[in-house]
Parts: structure tokens; sequence; C-alpha cells
């Protein structure tokens, strides 16, 4: 399997089940953050949110950027190593549509350009959805 990113920088996003309170949000029930990156990560704030650009998989459909936004009002830190969000949503406020998300998918998030240092230069963090046999989501028309 090949990630979009360094296996020190990466962060997954899982959930339990996706709910579409609308066309353009998606409710995650359980959502949480695991991952290597977050034995060095800062503590994360609540309420909170990051983008999320799932562009590059999404080309051969799309004519645009595909970025949506991940927030949730609280966390909670797990003794596994895991954090809980609280009330977390996606939301694509630009294309007004959010592509379906399955149960078990998960999407894996790339943090290397998020380091200290270079976090305020990058905006958004690179993403890629992946399917319950661990490989990428192929989008098609």
């Amino acid at each position: 399997m090949h990630y979009l990113c360094r296996e020190k920088y990466r962060l997954d996003l899982h959930w339990d089940s996706v709910r579409y309170h609308s066309d353009s949000v998606l409710v995650l029930e359980g959502a949480r953050f695991s991952g290597p990156v977050l034995t060095n990560a800062v503590k994360l704030e609540a309420p909170d949110f990051i983008d999320l650009d799932i562009t590059p998989q999404l080309l051969t459909i799309l004519d645009s950027y595909y970025i949506v936004r991940l927030n949730w009002t609280g966390v909670e830190y797990r003794d596994d190593g895991s954090i809980l969000l609280k009330d977390a949503t996606l939301t694509n406020d630009f294309l007004k549509t959010l592509h379906k998300f399955d149960n078990s998918d998960h999407v894996v998030i790339n943090t290397e350009k998020h380091e200290e240092s270079t976090h305020a230069f990058h905006l958004v963090y690179e993403a890629q959805v992946i399917k319950a046999n661990k490989e990428p989501h192929t989008y098609r028309k």
C-alpha cells in the first residue's frame, strides 16, 4: 500500500458511521484521529477545523478543486493514543456536494508541510480517501 506521505507524517481519520445531513454536510459518528504523527503533534484544540485537499484523487471527474473542511467541537484523548473528535462534520461549501463516503472508508492526511515552521505557508492538508481493503478510492465519471 502506498500512501501519499511518509509514515511518520501520516494522520488517519476513521469513523464508525457516516450520516448525510445535507448535500454539503456529512456527520462522522465516532470520528477519531490516529497515526504515527500523533506522537509528536501539538495538543488539539476545540472547537477547531482543518481543510483537506482531496483534489488529486478526484481529477478524473472534477474540473475544480475539491477541498473539504473537517470541523469538531471537542476532543478526547484516549488511552490507545487516538483522539476522539466530538460532533465531527465534513463540509464542502464551494461545490455544495460531497462525494460518497462509506462507513468502512477512512482518510489518510499528510501532515508533513504542517510542522511549526511551515504550517503558516500551507493552508490545506493533502488527503486521500482509502477503502476498507486499504486501497485508495478510484473515482470515475
